[in-house]
């Protein structure tokens, strides 16, 4: 039996950071224009928005049978609204990141093929109830390559969880079940300043190659965000920023049974 699974998010981001600025006493005894912050820290609460594309398909050797469900076609490639708490913090050359995103969609459909998972099958012309959850959490670390007051470009790497929910349900016949991918994740980000006004990016990749539940699972994953932001407060120490933004998230996972 094997099974594939595509997943391809975007979203709109909208989000608010308050940044808190301290610099060392020592550099206070430097010359202002050689003066730089020593580290600085944000958090903020991030508003994603969501949206389902790709499909479900599969094949069973032992049957022959295979199926293709595009999320579209079946009602389930919908937007799904989530809350999240946003971290970013730099310390010289080194900048943190902190992202996080969840998402579930639902859809009912009649299926034109019969659908087999772990010997478990709903059969063609089945009234279905679908559910797809994803939740995305990664922490990442970038050093800057350039680095300048008014810009920075940075590459790092970092560690992205990747928890994926599949629910299938048919006349008492539930298939799918629930999935938990830690991996590792190289990382990317890019920042400009222009006066009150910023534009910044962050992204990368990850990569699962194991065994969960009896299946062995290939994952492949990446993503991409940028935002514009504008500072609309700023008293000593401490500045306000809103920001608004484009996410892309895309994710191809692969499960494979040897039995066949």
């Amino acid at each position: 039996m094997e099974i594939i699974k595509s997943l391809i998010g975007v979203s709109l981001v909208v989000s608010l950071l308050l940044t808190a600025n301290v610099q060392a006493e020592e550099l206070e005894l430097l010359n202002a224009q050689e003066q730089e912050e020593l580290w600085d820290f944000g958090m903020g609460l991030r508003v994603n928005y969501l949206k389902l594309t790709g499909g479900f398909s599969g094949y069973d050797a032992n049957t022959g049978n295979t199926y293709d469900l595009d999320y579209k076609a079946i009602g389930m490639s919908n937007y799904a609204p989530s809350v999240a708490l946003a971290l970013a913090g730099k310390y010289g050359k080194w900048n943190l990141f902190f992202g996080a995103s969840r998402g579930t969609y639902t859809g009912s459909f009649i299926t034109k093929q019969d659908i087999t998972v772990k010997d478990e099958t709903i059969p063609a012309g089945s009234l279905v109830d679908g559910k797809i959850s994803m939740g995305i959490y990664s922490l990442s670390t970038t050093y800057a390559l350039a680095k300048d007051p008014e810009y920075d470009v940075g590459v790092g790497f970092g560690v992205l969880l990747l928890s994926m929910g599949s629910e299938f349900t048919s006349a008492g016949t539930t298939l799918g079940g629930d999935n938990f991918f830690p991996m590792p994740f190289a990382a990317l980000s890019g920042r400009k300043k222009f006066g009150k006004f910023r534009l910044s990016t962050v992204g990368g990749g990850a990569y699962f190659n194991g065994e969960k539940d009896g299946l062995d699972y290939t994952v492949y994953y990446y993503t991409f965000d940028a935002k514009a932001g504008y500072e609309f407060y700023k008293k000593g120490n401490y500045t306000a920023v809103a920001n608004v933004g484009y996410r892309h998230l895309y994710m191809d996972s692969k499960a494979s049974d040897d039995r066949g």
